[in-house]
Order: C-alpha cells, then structure tokens, then sequence
C-alpha cells in the first residue's frame, strides 16, 4: 500500500487537473468571452466530433478477447447505481419537501450523473501512476469508462429519461399548494399530523360502529330527528323571504320545504288517505284520487327540496309549491301540512274533478314534451356516436405512423455519434482480423502494413487520438461555464434546503459507501470482477461517486415553455452543492480505494 502522502497526493492531483480547465470556462464566461452561442457550440464539437473520437481510439486499441468480458460487470454495476440513486431519491422526496416544478426533475438530477468528461479526467490521471501500470492502464480505464458512457446515453434519450425533465412542465400539479402542502402524506409533517389525530380518528370509528348496530326503529327515529333539524334549519333560513305581491288573493303557506314537524312526507299523505275513507263512497274515492295526486307533488316538492339543498343557496331554498286549497263553500284557505287531515276533509275541492281533463292535457302534453326530449336525447346520442366513431376511426387510421415516429426516434436515440463510434469500435476490438487493420496486434497470422510498416488503417486511429485528446479539457471548460451561469435564488432561506443536501449526500456519500461494498462483493464473492483486474474495479467504484450530470442544464431549457419559468435556478442550488461536496468525496474514496489494492 502507498505511503499516506503518497495516497493524498495521488487523489488530490486529479482534482486540481479538473479545476484548471474547469476555473478557464468559469473565468471566460463571466468576462463575457465564452458567450451561449460559445459555449453550446463547444457543447456540440464534444458530442459529435471530440467525445466519438475519444472512444473510439481508446477502445479499438485497449479492448480485446481477452478484457472484453469486463463490458457485462460494468453495465450491471451501472444499472445498479440508477437504481440504487432512484430508490434514495423516492425517499427524499417523501420525506422532505420538493418544489412543485421539480417534482420530477430531482429524479433525473440522481438518476443521470456526470459519466462523461469528468471522471474521465479523474480516472485517466490516476491510472498512469502507481500502482497501476501507466499509459496501457490509462487507455484501458477509458476504454471501460465508454462502457458507462453508453448506458447513460441508452437510459437518457432511446428509453426515454429525458421525459422525467419534461414532466416537470407537463405534469404540474393540479392545485398550486404550498411546497410543503404538496408533499405526499408519507412525508415528516403528514406522519406527524396523522399521529396526533389518531385518537379522534378511533372515536369517529367508534361511533361509526354504534350507528352500525343500531336497530331498525333506532336508525328510524334518527333519520326523524335528522329529518326535524333539516326541516327547522330551513325554516330560519327562508323566514326572511318576502311575501307574494299584492294582487293574488293567496296567503303564503307552509311546504314541504318549510315544514318543521318530525313528521315524514309519506306518514302525513297516509293521515290524508285514511281520513278520506271517514265520508261517502263518492268523496272516498275522489279522496283516494286525491291524495294520490297530492303525494305526487308532495314527494315532487321532497326531491326538490333534497336538489335545493345540495345545489342551492339558502337564500332560494324557499316556499316555492305553495299549496292554495278552497274550501267547499267556494273560500279560498291556506293550509299548513300539519293539518293536512283537515285540509282534505274541508279543501276536497280544491282539486275537483274539472280540473282533471286540464291535468290529463297537461300529462299529455308532458308526454309529448318528453317524447319529443327522448327523440333529441336519441338523435343526440346517435351523433355523438357517429362522432366517436370517426375519431377512433381516423386515430387508428394512422396508428402505424405513431409507431414508426416513435422507432425512429429510438433509433435516433440509439444512432447518436458517440454510440456509432463505441459500438463501431468495440466491433472492431473483438475481430482481431478488423483491429489489425488499425493496431499491431501479436496473435494471429494477419498483420497487413502500410508502405511506413504501419497497419494500413493506423492513420485513422491516430487521428481518432489526435482529436480525442480535446474532448476532456474541452468539455471541462463547457462545465465551468455551465457552473457560471447558474443562478442560485434569493433569499436563500426559501430554497429546498432539506432536499438539495440530502440528495447530494445520498449521491455523494451514501451511494460511495455502497458502490465500494457492491464492487467489494463481486471480486471477492463472484467471477464477474478479477481480483488483479485493479482498474477495472476502482473504475467501478470511483463511477459511484459522481454529482449530476450538467446535460440536464441544457435539457432543462430546451423544454421550459417559452413564456413559461423554468427550474434552472433550483436545479443550479441542487448542482452547485453536489459538486462543492464531490471535491471532498472524491478526495476520500480515491485514497480509500487506492489504499485497498
């Protein structure tokens, strides 16, 4: 094991290589040299020119038959710490609170970590000294860092985890709450809430259960009282309603809206009926006939009075069917419903026998009005049909356009210049006769040279280097800049404090702890990692410890609406932190690491 000096300066030299060109790019970009338009086309030059190159020399001339193995750990591990980063986060999320426009975003910031320039600068630097074994270990860690690059690339854009920053615009919250009213019920005020309401919860159970087993005659007698409190509520809410205007020789009544007795509708229309059977044959059927119309509108006048309630102000719930009954003498007299039984023995024609053929137009007509209804409600329903059906009609006329759209941009995802340039090279590494063409390579029969002695390809491979070289410094510089132009809130006090420091901890110090642990288990408990294969496990374990990935940045502005807010000043507090923590992680876990081997 390297002495402790040794093993501080060894971790401490690629952190000073990643601040340099990093400190450029933040430099220039406040001096206003390294502009937007700058530093997106920098941006740019890494994606598709520096970055591909970069790959593809380092595996073509790294990989073989023999360390191509290596690819399956690495993309298991690499699964793993998503996974693992997804999990911590569901837990954050619930338990502290998040800004409601980056509900979702917080999950792609611990999903996507920056698998790219920067612990690419880090692993190089560290695998050219001690004790590993210089240049040839160096290419080697790129060549396995590509690897990561790909899975990243994969579960960004064709699987589609650019959508977690999208649904940050299209799936805000219904109903704009407080951040800390937003949260899930699961979160520490909700658990807390639900604790201390817990004993009145029990006891509204227990009533719940009392009412249950209550009988027949007791659930009865309640509805009556319920009943009575309605019907007395409604009264002090309508006794302020005006009288009729004058001109109508009619008296205002109590209704079934009005009336304060406990008595129900359908007990005081059965007083009616048994009172009509105490006169003649004639007036008990007219009684009979009577009564039945009068529980019509009696219970017409119940309904109403249930929909009023639900739907109106109280206010209009007031005496509308105002009942007006004429005695047989001719007087007109307004009756109360509590005395309907002297209503009906002395107001029987009130609704005579003349006024029968006015009610049987009248149903006439209703039933006219409500053919004529049925027949529009008919027509109505046959078009909306008609309708639904076209449009289902013309959305699966062009169903297989949706479905090739969507596999091409799959593909597109797939097909970007980097993944052509690592899947063309890993290709060209594991057909000897192919990687001769571009390297001298010391098996097999097939060694075709150049007129210079060199493999007749090489002058690509070289220029693959040449460019590839430019990729890291450039790329830390579009990250300096990047961190320049963030913009944290103020006041600080209303950023999601709780939140942007768990999340840097659970990327930053738990998950290292448990990359170490995993990577740890599959040396020593599993084929997947060669004990001797050291480079290939402290790439494993340094990829746990990195802060998001700035592309989000760029992401981020691409899909905030135009006359919309974007997040980037949150996601700026989350990342800022992230990366001021990574100085200080990075630092312990490389000597850790180193200090193992």
């Amino acid at each position: 094991m390297p002495a402790l000096n040794v093993l501080i300066w060894l971790s401490v030299k690629p952190i000073i290589k990643l601040v340099i060109p990093s400190g450029a790019g933040f430099m220039l970009t406040k001096s206003g040299l390294f502009t937007v338009a700058g530093s997106r086309a920098a941006s740019q030059i890494v994606l598709n020119v520096t970055l591909p190159a970069l790959l593809f020399g380092k595996i073509v001339s790294s990989l073989n038959p023999t360390n191509i193995a290596a690819i399956g750990p690495i993309v298991i591990v690499a699964i793993l710490y998503q996974v693992l980063s997804l999990i911590m986060t569901v837990i954050i999320r619930a338990v502290f609170p998040t800004p409601r426009n980056f509900r979702w975003g917080i999950f792609a910031a611990a999903i996507f970590s920056n698998w790219g320039d920067l612990p690419t600068s880090v692993v190089a630097t560290i695998t050219l000294s001690a004790p590993f074994n210089g240049t040839a270990d160096s290419n080697l860690a790129i060549a396995y860092v590509a690897i990561f690059i790909l899975v990243f690339f994969v579960t960004l854009f064709p699987m589609r985890g650019t959508a977690l920053i999208e649904w940050d615009y299209t799936r805000l919250p219904a109903i704009q709450e407080d951040e800390e009213k937003a949260q899930s019920k699961w979160n520490v005020k909700g658990i807390s809430t639900r604790i201390q309401s817990f004993p009145s919860n029990l006891k509204r159970r227990g009533r719940n259960g009392v009412a249950s087993t209550m009988g027949e005659d007791e659930m009865k007698g309640a509805e009556k009282d319920d009943s009575a409190a309605a019907f007395s509520e409604l009264q002090r809410a309508t006794s302020s309603r005006q009288p009729p205007p004058s001109g109508f020789d009619l008296r205002r009544v109590a209704t079934a809206r009005s009336v304060g007795s406990t008595v129900s509708v359908r007990e005081q229309v059965g007083a009616a009926v048994a009172a009509s059977f105490e006169d003649t044959a004639e007036r008990a059927e007219r009684g009979r006939r009577n009564s039945r119309k009068l529980e019509q509108r009696l219970a017409e006048a119940e309904r109403t009075r249930l929909q009023t309630i639900v739907g109106s102000r109280a206010a209009s719930v007031a005496g509308d069917d105002e009942i007006t009954q004429v005695d047989s003498s001719g007087g007109e007299t307004s009756v109360a419903l509590p005395e309907l039984k002297e209503g009906v023995m002395a107001g029987e024609s009130a609704i005579e026998d003349e006024d029968e053929p006015q009610d049987d137009e009248e149903e006439k007509e209703g039933t006219k009005r409500g053919k004529s209804l049925d027949r529009g409600k008919s027509e109505e329903r046959s078009k909306s049909r008609a309708r639904k059906g076209s449009e289902e009609e013309g959305a699966s006329a062009p169903r297989w356009k949706a479905r090739l759209v969507s596999t091409a941009r799959v593909a597109r995802g797939i097909l970007s210049p980097p993944t052509i340039a690592l899947l063309s090279a890993i290709v060209i590494a594991l057909v000897r006769p192919l990687q001769a063409l571009f390297i001298v390579v010391s098996e097999g029969n097939f060694h075709p040279t150049a007129p210079d002695g060199e493999p007749p390809l090489a002058i690509i491979q070289d220029t693959a280097t040449f460019i590839g070289a430019a990729s890291v410094p450039l790329g830390l510089m579009v990250l300096g800049a990047a961190l320049a132009r963030m913009s944290i809130p103020r006041p600080f006090s209303r950023l999601p404090l709780a939140s942007i420091i768990s999340l840097a901890v659970a990327k930053l110090v738990i998950l290292p702890v448990l990359g170490f642990l995993i990577v740890h288990g599959l040396t020593f408990h599993t084929n997947l990692v060669p004990p001797e294969n050291k480079v290939l496990r402290f790439t494993l374990i340094y990829f746990s410890c990195v802060p998001t990935a700035t592309t989000q940045v760029a992401l981020t502005q691409i899909y905030a609406p135009e006359d919309g807010e974007s997040n980037s000043d949150i996601l700026a507090a989350y990342l800022i932190v992230q990366y001021a923590i990574f100085v200080i992680s990075s630092v312990v876990l490389t000597a850790y690491t180193l200090s193992s081997f």
